[in-house]
């Protein structure tokens, strides 16, 4: 049997931050972007094991930005879903 295997990458826009920001690279005044990138093993070009995970904030028009931890990712989630709610 012939086993292709190997890995993958994928991005999602979880959120955006309700505060604007000016960014440091492209100086636009924008709200923050936070993303979730993820690293998968694949069997057949299919995503099965999420490897390694990890949270930025970035700007969604260069892309610049910073990593931020998995708890405060949470915590600036819940606060966006809770304004949504309002």
């Amino acid at each position: 049997m012939f086993l292709i295997w190997g890995s993958k990458h994928t991005r999602k826009v979880i959120g955006t931050v309700e505060k604007d920001f000016i960014c440091k690279h492209c100086q636009n005044v924008t709200p923050y972007q936070i993303v979730k990138d993820t690293d998968w093993f694949t069997i057949y070009m299919i995503p099965v094991i999420p490897v390694i995970s990890s949270y930025r904030a970035e700007c969604p028009i260069c892309n610049f930005g910073f990593d931020i931890d998995k708890k405060r990712a949470k915590e600036i989630i819940t606060e966006i879903d809770k304004n949504n709610n309002e």
